[in-house]
């Protein structure tokens, strides 16, 4: 019974983070022949064929481990270097193979050190007294900071977000898409909620799917353009379109 709730949550959540991933991204891909709720449907409906299952495995196999806790806060910490990393590497490294592999090596240095900063900082804040204030400030600030440093690399995709093309507005989609999926899979539902999850999420999530399915099928306009302009929120649905 638990395990059915679960994954009633983790598809409502999917289709909750796929509607706001898909915001952005219809922005710049809608045009004369597709408005921006139409094309929001289109991108939501392949990016919940992701998001849904992701996080109803995410939802479904909690309690986590106790070494796998830190993970989710991790990521938001490490989020912001990784990508700063990334801006310097592409300014002053030419050979891209090179690149990609620096990138690899210090990326895994990074996550790793995000977890062991995450893990410690979990364990003050779960800690008495002062140290569990200190904890929690230091966890929160990390995050912000790193958020803040990510946000720096993608605020030109914000200024121009009705851009139909660029790398940039594809990197604010992944930071998006990220941050909403952490939270999520972390966030506790009020009862309600979760009741209207168990009901209904399942069907929620087909709902979408569907109607996604069929928008791409009968705008191919609009497949093209998320084709090359937001391929990552697109998903399962630029070969499910046609």
């Amino acid at each position: 019974m638990q395990r059915s709730a679960s994954l009633g949550e983790g598809a409502l959540l999917g289709v909750l983070c796929a509607l706001v991933v898909a915001v952005p991204a219809a922005w710049r891909v809608a045009g004369e022949a597709v408005s921006v709720p139409i094309a929001c449907v289109g991108l939501a409906g392949g990016a919940v064929l992701l998001l849904a299952p992701l996080l109803m495995a995410a939802r479904a196999s909690r309690p986590w481990p106790k070494a796998a806790s830190p993970l989710p806060a991790a990521v938001l910490i490490a989020l912001g270097p990784l990508m700063f990393f990334a801006a310097l590497l592409k300014v002053f490294t030419h050979h891209r193979p090179l690149g990609a592999t620096t990138f690899a090596i210090g990326s895994a240095v990074m996550m790793l050190g995000a977890i062991a900063l995450a893990a410690r900082f979990g364990q003050w804040a779960r800690s008495a007294g002062r140290m569990r204030l200190v904890g929690r400030a230091a966890l929160a600030g990390s995050i912000l900071f790193s958020l803040a440093l990510a946000a720096r690399e993608v605020a030109p995709a914000l200024g121009d977000i009705g851009a139909r093309s660029g790398a940039r507005g594809q990197m604010f989609d992944v930071l998006l898409a990220v941050i909403v999926v952490v939270v999520a899979s972390r966030l506790s539902l009020p009862s309600p909620v979760q009741r209207l999850a168990k009901l209904g999420g399942i069907v929620v999530f087909v709902v979408l799917a569907l109607s996604g399915f069929f928008v791409l099928r009968a705008t191919p306009e609009l497949l093209e353009s998320a084709r090359s302009s937001a391929p990552l929120v697109l998903g399962v649905g630029s070969w499910l379109g046609g």
